[in-house]
């Protein structure tokens, strides 16, 4: 058996999960210009419409998903750079 320390997983670690977190970050990029507006307004726009409009709401919920997924990641990354984790 070898012996893998915790500083030599890290950058793997990290990297995986940067990796992630640049995909949520673009998805979110391509909505914010999708609809011209940030999230906090879109989701105001949806909410608020009298009519019901299918890709809008699908969006909305592929978009809140990216942000939560986004501010999840960003807390994993921090975590793991700070070493607090451990090995299974």
């Amino acid at each position: 058996m070898i012996e893998i320390s915790k500083q030599e997983v890290i950058p793997l670690l990290s990297a995986h999960y940067r990796q992630q977190l640049t995909e949520s970050t673009f998805s979110i990029y391509q909505f914010s210009e999708k609809y011209g507006c940030g999230f906090d307004e879109f989701e105001g726009k949806v909410q608020s419409s009298e009519e019901e409009n299918f890709e809008e709401w699908d969006d909305y919920i592929a978009w809140k998903g990216h942000r939560q997924s986004a501010k999840s990641l960003s807390e994993t990354i921090k975590e793991i750079e700070d070493g607090l984790f451990e090995l299974a």
